[in-house]
């Protein structure tokens, strides 16, 4: 099936239908969700994480439930939870406005969730934790503006949950590039913050960590291999050149014997005295040597990582706390957001004066799937069909939710 030719066919000028394009494709390849979609991409993206912006403006609006009054992250997501858990609470006292933005809340946390690779937080959850923290004070009362990250000593990292059950399974790790961590603590005297977003082997269940490091905590529980190993080696004379050799008096001061051309850089062991400065003078050393590795008599294959792990002994410390969520606690709450969860969730909310808006939903679910036949049929019964559809749903849009305005 061709949407682009189909499309061009029946609209001219080609021009402005790409947007037209993505649409129906996205609808085609769109399965089975707890709530019909609309006509919209994913409200959580860069944007929506951006003061000012109109996407941000937007996404507030439907954050408004689970913000107000509730400054900590964990708290918010215990919001989050009433609504999943306690339907007949939020029956009570919501609205259908109310019902019906956290349901939209609760399916873009759903989605964007699902797609996070561990390899591939980045924006999209950092956007996710944003919307929910909103840049206020996080548990441990850091400050968090997810918006300067670059600035601040804040990161979010996505892992999946390992089988316990095996024998070989270990926590997965917390780690992250040695030269920016260096480099913020140079730069600042703060704590670094994480939030840990943990998908459980379970499909749909998530859990939300958040722990800090100071400098000499980072010092007492990262792991870097390389980097702490002593270096040993030589380089033969005849290796060098007058430029290279005065190259290595030069950058590796007492750590090279130009009398015998050896190369000793010893292990590191971190005292109370130790700074960022001296981590990253160090650093700079093994890079070197990892450039000139083919100079160097018996480390012609020497490589130096570059990322630095947290100690598994920390990390599991942290995995297995899941005492109740409060100030101070690493633990900050689970999100149970599996696809029957929210299919008997939709069923509770149907029974109630909110089951309205699911009426308008599915009589939208219906118009965009006749479009999408229509287009890919062309077939103008179809269209016909489509027109119904929309009629009724705009019907039953204006007498639920406009005309009870007015009155």
């Amino acid at each position: 099936m061709n949407l682009e030719k189909l499309i061009e066919k029946h609209f001219a000028p080609k021009k402005g239908n790409e947007l037209l394009i993505e649409m129906i494709e996205s609808k085609l390849n769109e399965r089975e969700l707890s709530i019909p979609k609309i006509f919209v991409t994913s409200p959580v993206d860069i944007e929506s994480g951006k003061l000012g912006t109109e996407a941000n403006k937007e996404y507030l609006e439907l954050l408004k439930n689970i913000k107000g009054g509730s400054p900590y992250i964990w708290q918010r997501l215990q919001k989050v939870n009433t609504f999943l858990k306690e339907p007949k609470k939020i029956i009570k006292n919501a609205s259908i406005k109310k019902a019906f933005s956290s349901f939209l809340l609760v399916q873009e946390i759903k989605e964007n969730l699902e797609r996070l690779e561990p390899s591939m937080a980045g924006f999209q959850a950092e956007t996710i934790i944003a919307q929910l923290i909103d840049g206020s004070k996080e548990a441990n009362n850091g400050a968090v503006d997810v918006e300067s990250q670059e600035f601040g000593g804040f990161q979010i990292k996505t892992l999946v949950e390992k089988d316990l059950q095996k024998k070989d399974a270990r926590d997965p790790a917390v780690s992250g590039s040695f030269t920016q961590m260096i480099d913020f603590y140079k730069r600042r005297n703060e704590e670094y913050n994480y939030i840990i977003i943990l998908k459980s082997r379970t499909k749909g269940i998530y859990y939300f960590y958040t722990f800090a490091l100071s400098f000499q905590d980072f010092l007492d529980k990262f792991e870097l291999t390389g980097y702490k190993k002593e270096f040993k080696g030589r380089v033969p004379p005849e290796r060098f050149s007058k430029e290279s050799f005065e190259e290595f008096i030069k950058v590796l001061g007492n750590y090279f014997n130009p009398n015998n051309n050896n190369i000793f850089v010893p292990a590191f062991v971190p005292t109370a005295s130790t700074t960022p400065d001296d981590l990253l003078n160090r650093f700079k050393i093994l890079k070197f040597l990892e450039k000139n590795r083919k100079l160097i008599e018996g480390n012609e294959y020497y490589s130096l990582d570059t990322t630095y792990s947290i100690k598994q002994s920390y990390v599991s410390q942290i995995f297995r706390d899941k005492s109740t969520p409060g100030p101070g606690t690493t633990f900050l709450g689970e999100l149970d957001l599996r696809d029957e969860v929210l299919k008997n969730l939709r069923e509770e909310y149907k029974r109630s004066l909110t089951g309205k808006m699911f009426e308008v939903l599915d009589s939208l679910k219906d118009s965009v799937q006749s479009m999408n036949r229509y287009f890919a049929t062309t077939e103008p019964y179809i269209g016909n069909e489509t027109i119904t559809n929309l009629n009724t749903t705009s019907n039953k849009f204006s007498n639920y939710f406009l005309k009870k305005e007015e009155t």
